[in-house]
């Protein structure tokens, strides 16, 4: 049997590289801005249907390209991109039609301390890592 670094229902835990790694011209490139967040109001549809309190994809999106966001707010933009990694194209799509970078994705994904092996190894791709450091490897 050939051993996966994916655990848990096929999900690795794995680090993702320092917010810096991402803050380069391409990481900081934002998409044009769609005024009803379509991309994020699926997301929201998708995550928390039945939630009647559910936040408005306007308030997603502010809290993604918020310079600091409360535990609370975190919370809520974490769960809906662990819905949108299962479809990396949604994670695309948030970057190329929403005007969401990918270093907004990265820092909010770090302060949450998020290693969800399918965010986290989307996210990396996108990273340019100092030189001479080695990728972070599945736990």
């Amino acid at each position: 049997m050939i051993a996966s670094p994916y655990q848990r229902n096929g999900r690795a835990r794995i680090d993702l590289w320092p917010p810096c790694a991402f803050d380069h011209p391409d990481g900081r490139m934002r998409g044009p801005l769609d005024p009803d967040h379509s991309t994020l109001a699926w997301l929201l549809g998708r995550s928390f249907a039945g939630i009647a309190r559910r936040p408005k994809p306007d308030d997603l999106y502010g809290w993604i390209v918020a310079p600091s966001r409360t535990p609370n707010q975190r919370a809520w933009i974490i769960d809906a991109l662990k819905v949108a990694a299962t479809r990396p194209a949604e994670l695309a799509a948030l970057v190329r039609g929403d005007a969401i970078s990918i270093h907004d994705l990265a820092t909010v994904v770090d302060e949450a301390n998020c290693d969800y092996g399918l965010l986290t190894d989307w996210l990396n791709r996108y990273a340019i890592p100092p030189p001479g450091s080695q990728r972070p490897e599945p736990k």
